[in-house]
């Protein structure tokens, strides 16, 4: 969730999300600032975040992918409990819309290569074989 201390929000705002936490943090204050002022574009903003997130070097890793997934999908769904219930006339579905289009963006750009070259060094899970059309590898 995104309820962390003011030096985390200090570290945040200074060299960027460095924990689940605190990544779930920064993609709510984008939600917030949208809500407040709509002519700021969420998904330059939110690519920012969570590609900064995966880039960090030491930290590229299936778990990296799961907090990047799982901050998007917490911080959708926390918005539209809070949001939705005080606002019905906001446009929530805009939102979760440019939240899921992100997620599957970072997926195909990100996730895809990394699970092939995870494929290639350690097998493939799905056991398929060449003539198997209806799995993709």
């Amino acid at each position: 969730m995104p309820y962390i201390n003011t030096d985390q929000k200090e570290d945040v705002a200074r060299v960027g999300a460095q924990t689940p936490g605190q990544l779930n943090y920064a993609i709510t204050r984008v939600l917030i600032a949208h809500r407040k002022d709509p002519t700021i574009e969420l998904s330059p903003l939110i690519r920012t975040i969570i590609y900064r997130y995966w880039s960090r070097e030491f930290q590229q890793s299936y778990t990296t992918i799961n907090d990047i997934i799982g901050a998007l999908e917490a911080a959708k769904f926390e918005f539209v409990r809070r949001i939705g219930i005080l606002n019905s006339d906001f446009k929530i579905s805009d939102i979760t819309t440019t939240l899921d289009k992100e997620k599957d963006a970072f997926y195909e750009k990100i996730v895809v290569p990394y699970e092939k070259k995870k494929m290639i060094e350690n097998g493939d899970v799905y056991e398929t074989t060449d003539t198997d059309p209806k799995v993709q590898t």
